[in-house]
């Protein structure tokens, strides 16, 4: 079961939040995800929730980590179904990649990005790529 995706409406408007990977993909396990700007002009990348979805289903996260992050925001709360909890970066550690092994290969099309709630919500992403591979070592852009 994943989060609903009614938990999502506060994202900043801009911000990226859908992805397709290229046309024809059979799906990967791997996702990389490179925030290469921001709304606070910090260089800190921050969130409450992250889901990939395919077909609207949020799939399975095996595996996540990231370039940096803050101790007591580290990046799992990103992906522990609770809006109560937050994930940030180091400071001025732009671009940040968030990499994710899924426990299914799938075809995802859609990256739903919910802000912090706690009045840091300009810390979403403005800007990014989203990368897939199914061995982790070459890496395709599908979306900017």
């Amino acid at each position: 079961s994943g989060v609903p995706a009614s938990r999502y409406a506060n994202f900043l408007p801009g911000v990226f939040r859908s992805a397709t990977c290229p046309a024809g993909a059979p799906g990967a396990l791997f996702y990389r995800l490179t925030a290469t700007a921001t709304g606070n002009g910090r260089g800190i990348l921050g969130g409450a929730e992250m889901q990939l979805r395919a077909g609207g289903v949020s799939q399975p996260i095996q595996f996540i980590r990231a370039d940096s992050q803050f101790s007591g925001a580290e990046i799992g709360f990103l992906v522990d179904g609770s809006n109560s909890t937050i994930y940030s970066s180091a400071d001025g550690s732009m671009p940040e990649t968030i990499s994710v092994k899924l426990a299914n290969k799938a075809q995802v099309n859609e990256l739903l990005w919910t802000a912090r709630n706690d009045g840091f919500a300009n810390d979403s992403m403005t800007a990014a790529t989203l990368a897939v591979s199914d061995d982790n070592v070459n890496f395709s852009t599908s979306v900017t």
